[in-house]
């Protein structure tokens, strides 16, 4: 059962969260154990990925529509 009780800054405004870990956690062929997440409270029809992760990245870019990420 998730606790959503932290507050996120978001270019929404002030949004609900609960803090959680997944086994894994797959973005393509990049893999990650035991990844600390966050749950969004918001109904929503896509995932997100905060800076937090993507900062895990060696570089991202966005262009067209389409996120690229440089393992």
């Amino acid at each position: 059962l998730l606790d959503f009780d932290h507050n996120y800054e978001t270019a929404n405004g002030v949004g609900r969260g609960a803090r959680t870990n997944v086994r894994e956690l797959a973005v393509g062929e990049a893999r990650f154990a035991d990844a600390a997440v966050s749950v969004n409270q918001a109904d929503m029809d896509t995932s997100l990925l905060g800076m937090t992760f993507l900062r895990r990245f060696k570089s991202f870019s966005f262009s067209q529509g389409k996120l690229t990420l440089t393992w």
